[in-house]
């Protein structure tokens, strides 16, 4: 009887130090609370859109993890690779984390785990597709009046790199922000790039009062440039707002054909996405043709003339080469002996020409678009495939800030992952001889072009002429000069130290993204020189890409610089009456090439896209306040 109590007194001595070392170390428990797309909960397709999450930490411990947010068909079939974020929540609190996931349509399904936890996803709603956003920035801790016409987005959350921009369209003000560093830089840059800021009066009817860097919206006036964007100030309070004055002073105020009341009734309807892809031929494809025809580019190259060859020999040799022998040896053993050398010899023969060679290197084939936000700063997004000779862990980065990422697969997993945040990267696990392509968004530090207009002429609407000059940077052979004015594309040529347009190169826009001509025949996996002595000759040495290869991208990427999505959008299209945007297509400087010397192997071509005024006494304002004149020329109207 001693005995079984000693045995029971120990069992709850064990057990109540068990309970004790347990409540010394708490168990952290954390929760996603809440979700938000893009600024007002909506996406655009083909883009990369924010998506902040809410994290709360329900315990008493730090939390410290791996969040990760995956794309899928079904809840079941990943594609694309994880975007995985580090997020850090102190005891009983909680913090937003953005995403900036790229988003193709709204068949994707999306939900967020834990590393380790990942039988306890977060489905996150998928996102509703719609044109971009408009949104009343606001502080979330103070006091908000009324006006609930708008879509409202607290000024926390705004991101801090302008490529994580591109679902904005314009933000209104009633108060100054809190913005500081990078938040503000960040929405300079993009009202640089044609953002449209709305001011509104306070219940005193004055103007918001802005310091710093974002005094350049203190300017007097109706109406104002910031770079290729536009101020306005409303009379009226936020309480004042009605569906009307939105609809027709905010949401829908650009000029231009495309932006009246039975255009907008057209691209509201069900017939505005059955007919456009008639126009389009079929349908605007942002991503897939670059980076088809990138891949395609980067592949290792063999002779297969003399693989195809060797496989009709060997299928001969099979039957009736063996059938023949087998029937002319009278004894068996001889016809395996015969048998087995010859298999041999193909063997050593499809090695042979399968094998790389030794000058094959790792490469990245790559196209971009640079946007300038000022002289030799830009906004770059690219497309690119690398090729990896060897197998294993493979890592694709750029320089600059705001670095996002995205495989660019629409139906297929990606071994590997995305890294969000300051050290955005692609690392991705590449089997022998295979390509990975990759998209990216980054703001970087590029060549100065010193682009400056010197002589303007304007006839019926219509360019009659233009010269412009470069600067020492400017690139000396460039693959074509464009210019983009009021929905007409021309070409430009250098005479002299100027560039000077083309008058009767002249062709619509819409007609150039949409011509057919301007369409490669689909390669099915196979490059155009596949007659070239490269894939049916020899194919002992690989070809660098050739200007043709590159050229035939543009209407491509002009059309990207404009952010269209899936349709070729006129609305899109419409630049300012008081803009056109210069095209200079040229070899990518190594700033814009993936860095480090994982691929040694790099080639690549970038649409440097400038924006320039047409009048001479429009001017950019610069962030200290000043008055910078653009074009110190004359014009002719």
């Amino acid at each position: 009887m001693r005995h079984r109590s000693a045995v029971v007194l120990l069992t709850l001595i064990v057990t109540s130090m068990a309970s004790t070392g347990r409540a010394a170390e708490p168990r952290v428990e954390v929760a996603i609370e809440r979700v938000k797309w893009g600024f007002d909960g909506k996406a655009q397709p083909r883009s990369f859109v924010p998506l902040s999450v809410l994290v709360q930490n329900n315990s008493p411990g730090e939390f410290e993890g791996v969040l990760r947010l995956k794309k899928s068909l079904r809840l079941t079939q990943q594609i694309d690779a994880n975007l995985e974020r580090d997020v850090y929540v102190g005891p009983l609190s909680s913090r937003w984390v953005q995403f900036v996931p790229y988003v193709f349509d709204d068949w994707e399904q999306w939900q967020l785990d834990w590393a380790g936890l990942e039988e306890e996803p977060f489905i996150v709603p998928t996102p509703n597709m719609g044109d971009r956003a408009t949104v009343l920035v606001y502080d979330p801790d103070e006091l908000q009046t009324s006006g609930g016409v708008l879509h409202r987005f607290p000024s926390d959350l705004f991101p801090t790199s302008v490529t994580a921009l591109d679902s904005l369209r314009g933000v209104v003000f009633d108060r100054p922000p809190g913005w500081q560093g990078a938040r503000r830089q960040a929405f300079l840059d993009w009202l640089k790039l044609g953002g449209r800021v709305y001011l509104l009066q306070d219940e005193r009817e004055r103007y918001p009062e802005f310091r710093d860097s974002l005094s350049v919206l203190n300017q007097r006036g109706e109406r104002f440039p910031v770079g290729s964007g536009v101020v306005r100030r409303l009379s009226g309070s936020l309480g004042s707002l009605d569906t009307e004055m939105v609809n027709n002073e905010i949401l829908h105020d650009e000029r231009g054909r495309f932006n009246t009341p039975e255009w907008r009734r057209f691209r509201g309807s069900d017939s505005f996405q059955g007919t456009m892809p008639l126009i389009n031929r079929n349908g605007w494809d942002r991503d897939g043709e670059l980076l088809e025809r990138l891949q395609s580019l980067s592949r290792f190259r063999r002779n297969w003339l003399a693989i195809y060859g060797l496989a009709m020999l060997y299928l001969l040799a099979l039957f009736p080469g063996c059938y023949w022998l087998g029937r002319r040896l009278k004894a068996y053993q001889w016809f395996y002996v015969g048998f087995f050398i010859v298999t041999g010899l193909f063997s050593v023969g499809f090695a042979s020409l399968g094998r790389l060679g030794a000058s094959d290197l790792a490469r990245v084939r790559a196209v971009a678009v640079a946007r300038q936000i000022d002289d030799g700063l830009y906004d770059v997004t690219g497309w690119s495939s690398a090729a990896a000779k060897v197998g294993g862990e493979y890592t694709i980065e750029h320089e600059g800030t705001g670095r996002l990422y995205s495989a660019g697969s629409e139906i297929e997993a990606v071994r590997g992952r995305i890294v969000a945040g300051p050290e955005g990267r692609l690392e991705a696990d590449m089997p022998p001889a295979s390509t990975r392509a990759a998209i990216h968004r980054a703001r970087q530090e590029g060549p100065r072009l010193g682009i400056q207009v010197l002589r303007i002429g304007i006839d019926a609407g219509a360019l009659s002429q233009l010269a412009v000059s470069a600067g020492p940077d400017f690139p000396e052979e460039p693959l074509s000069v464009l210019i983009w004015h009021q929905g007409r594309v021309y070409r430009m040529r250098k005479r002299g130290q100027a560039w000077q347009l083309i008058p009767a190169s002249r062709r619509s826009g819409v007609t150039y993204l949409t011509d057919l001509s301007e369409f490669r025949v689909p390669g099915f996996g196979l490059r155009s020189s596949f007659f070239r002595t490269g894939m049916l000759g020899t194919g002992s040495k690989d070809e660098e890409p050739e200007d043709d290869d590159f050229e035939s991208l543009t209407r491509t990427l002009v059309g990207n610089s404009f952010g269209l999505g899936n349709t070729i959008d006129p609305l899109q299209l419409a630049l300012g009456p008081d803009v056109m945007r210069m095209f200079v297509y040229a070899p990518m400087p190594e700033a814009f090439q993936a860095s480090g010397d994982t691929f040694p192997d790099r080639t690549g071509y970038v649409l440097y896209a400038v924006d320039l005024p047409t009048s001479p006494t429009r001017r950019i304002v610069s962030p200290a306040g000043g008055a910078v004149p653009t074009a110190p020329a004359s014009a002719e109207e």
